[in-house]
């Protein structure tokens, strides 16, 4: 067995409460996804497609990130989608991307 090591990490507060959400939420944990992100590293011999330093996200990723941010939201509240009908899915969604646009920006 090949012995291990720990991988430390600086990343905003806030980032790291809302990846800890839906880490929860897909019952994974930050040390699964980021053996994951490491070992396709190491087959493919590249970054992810979703790396990039210096180009800004296009619009496609930019609209699945403000879903998987609503998803994340509704899924650690204690509604339910049947219980969130689409007028409060409104009211919680324009706020929800406002905040994302902004922390994004």
């Amino acid at each position: 067995m090949a012995s291990k090591t720990i991988v430390n990490a600086k990343i905003d507060s806030y980032l790291k409460e809302r990846v800890d959400r839906i880490l929860q939420h897909e019952r994974t944990t930050a040390s699964d996804l980021i053996r994951s992100v490491w070992e396709d590293v190491a087959r493919t011999g590249s970054l992810p497609a979703c790396y990039t330093k210096t180009a800004a996200p296009d619009q496609s990723q930019a609209q699945a990130e403000k879903i998987r941010t609503l998803h994340a939201a509704i899924g650690t509240s204690k509604l339910t989608h049947k219980v969130v009908n689409s007028d409060a899915k409104a009211l919680l969604l324009g706020p929800l991307l406002e905040h994302h646009d902004a922390t994004t920006d």
